[in-house]
């Protein structure tokens, strides 16, 4: 057997059986054990959400850890009534609830005056904190029994389409839609595992790097390998190629909500205090 096909069918064989490395660590650890063992759910069961078990995964995005507890971020729920009303669709994978997760900063400028909201490090800053609060949404779903999909573009469903989203939400100046946390029960059991990355590859002590690269063409493989298994009638190639030829509008659409009063110039104008100079 040629070296080319045994490498194929190692990674072929890596999309079902490969795992963490935590070893006996997260045996008996709930938390442990639910964080390497979620999956993304694209088929969703008919039963409905409670009111009580969204109010909880709500409660533990509220409660998400944030810089400087500025908690810069706001979650719009929605029934699929809600979601087929205002967007005219059904929640993708037949959800059963659906949280636009979005940062925020328009309500801490509105209470710190002295903070300037229209930066890209205000914007980093509020979307790494949104991103905290989404992680802990989903993983709360994942203790309350159910399974979610964190989505940025099926079905108009986060970065890739802000200016769509703005309009049917009436999202003020600060406020961008990163992306939809879909929630439902599972319809079918989770297979094997989306291909990660070698801890050597994204784990590094005092330094970074090196790069393997073998490591990184067996990713790759890997991936189109599971994409062509769960897509029959397309490629991961083809989803990357439409993924690409929207980040220009979608590039052009973030730098105005971002940006939205004033240019890079401007920025640099400002005092220390973030006020502009006179």
């Amino acid at each position: 057997m040629s070296l080319k096909i045994r490498k194929r069918l190692n990674n072929f064989r890596y999309l079902f059986t490969g795992g963490s490395n935590s070893g006996k660590m997260a045996d008996g650890h709930p938390v442990l054990e639910a964080l390497l063992k979620r999956r993304s759910c694209r088929r969703f069961t008919d039963e409905p959400i409670s009111d009580e078990a969204l109010s909880a995964i709500l409660e533990a995005g509220r409660f998400a850890p944030s810089s400087v507890n500025l908690q810069t971020w706001a979650f719009i729920t929605f029934t699929h009534e809600e979601w087929q009303e205002t967007f005219g669709t059904k929640i993708p994978f037949n959800a059963n609830r659906a949280i636009v997760v979005c940062s925020d900063v328009h309500r801490i400028g509105r209470i710190l005056t002295e903070f300037v909201t229209d930066t890209l490090l205000s914007h980093t800053m509020a979307v790494f904190n949104a991103g905290l609060a989404a992680m802990a949404m989903t993983m709360a779903a994942e203790g309350l029994g159910l399974s979610s999909v964190m989505l940025s573009d099926t079905g108009k469903s986060g970065l890739l389409d802000i200016p769509f989203l703005k309009e049917k939400m009436h999202l003020l100046e600060g406020v961008i839609p990163i992306a939809t946390i879909a929630l439902g029960y599972r319809k079918t059991a989770s297979t094997g595992i989306p291909p990660r990355f070698q801890k050597r590859d994204v784990v590094f002590r005092q330094k970074y790097g090196p790069l393997y690269r073998e490591d990184l063409d067996d990713w790759y493989q890997q991936m189109k390998m599971g994409y062509k298994l769960t897509n029959l009638t397309s490629t991961f190639e083809n989803k990357l190629r439409y993924y690409l030829s929207r980040f220009n509008d979608a590039e052009a659409a973030l730098q105005k909500a971002v940006f939205k009063k004033t240019d890079h110039s401007e920025i640099n104008n400002r005092g220390e205090n973030g006020n502009r100079k006179k």
